[in-house]
């Protein structure tokens, strides 16, 4: 029976292969090339990837720099991410809502007390193969036949491109050969285990879908996240009914979940309140920050970037109104969640969701409340 602690080595040669081709065409044709630039960017990512699959090959980490912390001073990290408030200005109205929220209706509730001092429920050790069935039984539970179909499609080559090692969770998806791995942190719960790849089978649905609109998206599109984390609150539902001597463990992992992203909303409230003293420049921004703050909380900027936050808590704040949604009508809910994955070109992306009767925080404050408790 296969274990899943290791990839098909001859899957990973085979997209070696097709990459090494792919990149020698390009560069066959480079001469004749009508965007020299653009081919030369193209054939130097393939060779990242030929690299990275070579290193998987020999049973390497999957490693996700995104969440690494900066070796950039604190100073250098601040002024990084005042650059990207400055770009997702927007978004940080629902953020700042959504960290008072936390606040008033947990930070500030003896449930916080209550988080803080939880001893974690021993593990219930499922075994990786019981693991893959739950992760299968879960996408089939769910009522759209696209949805579904892209899951069955990628489920289909588990053997080959899944596994479960080391300590990173991410999924690398291969564009010019269609093709993925996915790596789930082996040192996690079993609970953990199965929510973290329902979250990763969720991007390889999101990238099925995307696939299928003309056109590039913008640096401002803010939903690559959201099918996973739509996917992996319902699937929490879904596993406490199935494993009910994990409920325990899944409402831990699920408030654990929340608390990291008030933390996250928490240290860009801060850099924001450097980001409106626009008469300051950024040395001067700086020291503002330090002497309001003080050195130990400005700490956190290095390990919580201000992109990560917007790309991570918008989808989270979409998430909740989209599951109030699929209460009520689950196949509307998952056809409208494809609309926005496809909503390329929007100019705001609020705006977009106010039109399809999405407001974020409508339904946070109830959220964090039905979350807070752990018994």
């Amino acid at each position: 029976m296969k274990d899943y602690k290791s990839y098909s080595k001859r899957s990973i040669k085979k997209d070696i292969k097709e990459l090494e081709k792919i990149r020698d065409t390009i560069c066959e044709n480079i001469d004749e090339s009508e965007e020299l630039f653009t081919d030369l960017n193209t054939a130097n990512t393939i060779n990242d990837y030929i690299n990275y699959l070579e290193a998987l090959n020999d049973n390497g980490p999957q490693i996700e720099e995104t969440f690494e912390e900066r070796e950039e001073s604190i100073y250098d990290a601040l002024v990084e991410d005042l650059d990207e408030i400055e770009e997702y200005i927007e978004y940080v109205e629902p953020i700042k809502d959504f960290l008072v929220n936390g606040i008033t209706h947990f930070v500030d509730t003896p449930y916080y007390k209550e988080y803080m001092n939880f001893t974690k429920p021993k593990d219930i050790r499922l075994k990786n193969s019981e693991i893959v069935e739950l992760i299968h039984d879960f996408y089939q539970t769910l009522p759209d036949k696209e949805i579904k179909g892209l899951f069955n499609k990628a489920f289909s080559n588990i053997d080959s491109n899944y596994r479960i090692m080391g300590d990173e969770t991410n999924t690398l998806v291969l564009p010019f050969v269609n093709s993925y791995y996915i790596n789930i942190a082996a040192n996690t719960s079993s609970t953990r285990k199965i929510i973290s790849s329902i979250h990763e089978y969720g991007h390889v649905i999101d990238y099925g879908i995307r696939e299928q609109v003309d056109g590039d998206y913008t640096s401002s599109y803010p939903f690559v996240e959201l099918p996973s984390l739509l996917f992996e609150s319902l699937a929490g539902d879904y596993l406490k009914k199935e494993l009910p001597n994990a409920k325990s463990q899944i409402k831990e992992e699920e408030l654990s979940r929340l608390v990291g992203f008030l933390h996250a909303s928490n240290i860009l409230m801060t850099e924001y309140a450097g980001y409106e003293q626009k008469k300051l420049n950024n040395p001067l921004k700086y020291a503002y920050l330090l002497r309001k703050y003080g050195s130990e909380e400005l700490e956190d900027i290095q390990v919580n970037p201000a992109l990560r936050t917007f790309n991570y808590v918008v989808p989270y704040l979409t998430s909740i109104e989209l599951q109030e949604k699929y209460k009520k009508d689950p196949e509307k809910t998952l056809y409208l969640l494809k609309t926005i994955i496809k909503a390329n070109d929007e100019e705001n992306y609020l705006s977009y969701l106010e039109s399809k009767d999405i407001i974020l925080n409508n339904n946070s404050s109830k959220f964090i409340q039905k979350k807070r408790t752990l018994k």
